[in-house]
């Protein structure tokens, strides 16, 4: 593989890297409202995933290819809404077909908690979204007269509720592990409990991967490197809509 650019574009990050040879190097994160700043070479291909429209239109001067269902991403979508489908789930799905045995399930756990349940065949078999913990305490701020916000801590509530701010971090906290934890015992039944390999990545993962049990960190940059098996399978084929 040529020299290449690849930048996931999140609701509150953006994050980005070069590929060269298979090997993924020099990445970081660069705000999403701030994309305006983020030095884009000119001087070689660049690919992208993005859920943020307005981003993507603040850089529409520069030559992206940008993943999309259309693409041959080597998943078969028949049993989905495909056209619905945001680019970063697609791209996950494409790093989970190469980078793990299947059947496989990856949970990436940010503003919003996304899964993808990918079938030993490459079939994609669907996956939940579901508010983030962040999300979920502004939103008990903003929707109740006297809920504050609670910023995210990786530790534990004290108590079990007995004050409101260790209320509002059970519920949200043990409330996503929960979650969670009823998506992987779904998704086990779905595939007949085959072997699941269970993936668990995001920003917001250590707490996941702390409390649920035959979890594992999900490869280290999967979105990018979805993005750049997506784009080395479609570059040759003019496909660049």
């Amino acid at each position: 593989m040529e020299e290449l650019f690849i930048l996931d574009i999140g609701n509150t990050n953006i994050r980005y890297g070069h590929m060269k040879n298979g090997i993924l190097y020099d990445c970081a994160d660069h705000p999403t409202g701030d994309i305006e700043n983020l030095k884009i070479p000119e001087n070689i291909p660049a690919a992208g995933a993005s859920v943020v429209p307005e981003a993507e239109k603040k850089i529409e001067d520069k030559n992206i290819f940008w993943v999309n269902y259309k693409q041959d991403i080597g998943i078969d979508l028949s049993l989905v809404e495909a056209d619905k489908l945001g680019a970063d789930r697609i791209a996950n799905l494409a790093g989970l077909a190469e980078m793990s045995k299947l059947p496989a399930l990856i949970i990436d756990c940010g503003t919003a908690v996304s899964g993808e349940l990918l079938s030993k065949d490459k079939v994609f078999l669907g996956g939940p979204i579901a508010p983030g913990r962040l999300l979920q305490r502004k939103n008990l701020h903003s929707y109740t007269a006297l809920l504050p916000f609670i910023p995210l801590y990786q530790k534990n509530p004290e108590t079990f509720g007995r004050t409101t701010k260790d209320a509002i971090m059970t519920g949200t906290d043990y409330g996503i592990i929960g979650a969670v934890k009823e998506f992987i015992r779904v998704a086990k039944q779905i595939v007949k409990n085959e072997d699941l390999e269970v993936y668990i990545g995001g920003g917001d993962s250590k707490i996941l991967l702390e409390n649920i049990k035959d979890v594992k960190p999900a490869p280290k940059d999967i979105t990018l490197k979805g993005i750049a098996i997506i784009w080395e399978r479609n570059a040759q084929k003019n496909l660049l809509v």
